[in-house]
């Protein structure tokens, strides 16, 4: 999504078990990253952005993208 976490489209309980495990460690990592490089208050948001931007680009063509205004549309290329 726009804050570089896993959302799952669809509605499960083995998505959402998985997206939310998944989310746990991201959150760790970024909080990890946002602190050893002394981002100070606004660290967190900064990290989840920049990480939020590479998996956008990272995206194929047909993957689900979220835009910063929070709309989603399947990636073009």
């Amino acid at each position: 999504n726009n804050k570089g976490y896993v959302t799952g489209l669809q509605n499960s309980s083995r998505v959402g078990s998985i997206t939310a495990a998944e989310n746990r460690d991201r959150r760790i990592i970024y909080e990890a990253l946002a602190t050893q490089n002394k981002l100070g208050g606004n660290g967190l948001l900064e990290v989840q952005k920049a990480f939020a931007e590479v998996q956008h680009e990272k995206a194929g063509p047909g993957d689900m993208v979220q835009s910063a205004s929070g709309d989603w549309k399947k990636k073009s290329s």
